[in-house]
């Protein structure tokens, strides 16, 4: 009985060093995954980061454009709607000027 608890005793110590050398062997491959992970983590941050700073400036600039385009189509409409008052006041004077040569022409015919 003795030699078999002797035995088990050796038995038990190489096991609990062999089980100590694989936790040692499997900690130390992940714990360099983990590090991986972070690592593959923090790059894609960054490129999601550069990626989104990209479409932000993208459309600033399109933003700015669009703005820049639409002032230069609402100048146009000013002068439009400009030009289009005075010809409305030539032509409304022309009208009442028809329509006074109409009343003449029927007073005296």
């Amino acid at each position: 009985m003795a030699e078999k608890s002797k035995n088990g005793g050796k038995k038990f110590v190489i096991g609990a060093l062999i089980g100590g050398a694989v936790g040692a062997i499997a900690g130390k491959f992940f714990q360099k995954n983990k590090d991986e992970i972070k690592q593959a983590m923090d790059d894609k941050i960054d490129d999601l980061t550069d990626k989104f700073n990209t479409f932000k400036r993208n459309a600033e600039e399109k933003a700015e454009e669009t703005k820049e385009e639409l002032e230069e189509k609402k100048d146009k409409a000013e002068k439009v709607e400009k030009v289009a008052k005075v010809e409305a006041k030539k032509v409304g004077k022309a009208v009442r000027a028809g329509a006074e040569r109409v009343k003449k022409t029927a007073k005296n015919a």
